[in-house]
């Protein structure tokens, strides 16, 4: 992301708003705000806010699949297996990372992400603390719920960490 514009020095926010074609029709594009760029956006501009559209969808994409799986997995007397909301996490972290050090970059990435998934506020804060917490999916320990990690993020990571060593 931002390759294009290696020698500006200013980041650009980009936001992906809903627009409603003449035939009544939704359509998500991206958009730079007017105020960030002085005229209209040139081409370089144009290329690299519709790179950071496209990874933010695919971006979604995946994390929809992801959410399918733990879906799946939610039934009475079921453990959710917590490899799967450390793969969400690891993918909504790495995305959040990549776009805090591209020059152009999504405006309000949480907000963008809670709108486009089927995820909470306090989901997306929890599952983020918990990548955070445990830098490597093989620190989980799979025989514990996702509740587990979830919900004392920082003693299950203890208990893990010291069950590693």
């Amino acid at each position: 992301m931002g390759k294009a514009l290696s020698t500006r020095t200013r980041r650009v926010p980009v936001e992906i708003v809903a627009i409603r074609t003449p035939d009544g029709m939704e359509q998500q594009i991206p958009r730079v705000p007017l105020g960030e760029v002085l005229g209209q956006p040139d081409g370089d501009l144009q290329r690299a806010s519709e790179q950071v559209a496209r990874l933010y969808w695919e971006t979604v994409r995946q994390g929809r699949e992801i959410l399918r799986q733990i879906e799946r997995q939610r039934r009475p007397g079921h453990r959710i297996n917590p490899h799967l909301y450390w793969q969400l996490g690891d993918l909504l972290f790495r995305y959040s990372q990549e776009n805090d050090r591209s020059e152009v970059f999504l405006n309000g990435v949480k907000s963008h992400f809670v709108r486009d998934l089927p995820l909470s506020g306090t989901a997306w804060r929890k599952i983020l603390r918990f990548r955070t917490l445990v830098p490597s999916s093989s620190q989980i320990d799979p025989s514990k719920d996702w509740s587990f990690y979830r919900d004392a993020p920082s003693v299950a990571v203890e208990i893990a960490t010291k069950s590693a060593a």
